[in-house]
């Protein structure tokens, strides 16, 4: 999940991205976001749809994150294997504090 094209941040991370895939990046594995909360539900809405066998999500930022978490939990996106797991890398903001999943999802 990108953050904004307008924005070095946003481009810098997606040039990121699309420099560690290299020939395996797919544009239908990116959504973009505004950094806000509800843009990264949105964007997780929109990778669900476009790409269900999606096993892992990268978000620009806590925010995004805490999103995507809140669609997974929407739509009931459980693990099925003890090999599936959430993992939250939190940054300083207080909502990456409070967004660690109990369980995995």
């Amino acid at each position: 999940m990108a953050g904004p094209q307008d924005t070095s941040g946003g481009i810098r991370r997606l040039d990121a991205y699309r420099a560690e895939q290299g020939e395996n990046f797919e544009e239908r594995f990116v959504a973009y976001g505004d950094y806000g909360r509800e843009s990264g539900v949105r964007a997780m809405a929109e990778l669900l749809k476009r790409a269900p066998e999606l096993d892992a999500v990268f978000a620009a930022n806590d925010m995004m994150a805490a999103g995507a978490l809140e669609a997974l939990k929407a739509a009931c996106r459980r693990a099925r294997t003890r090999q599936h797991r959430a993992e939250v890398r939190r940054g300083p903001f207080r909502e990456g504090r409070s967004m660690a999943p109990q369980k995995a999802i």
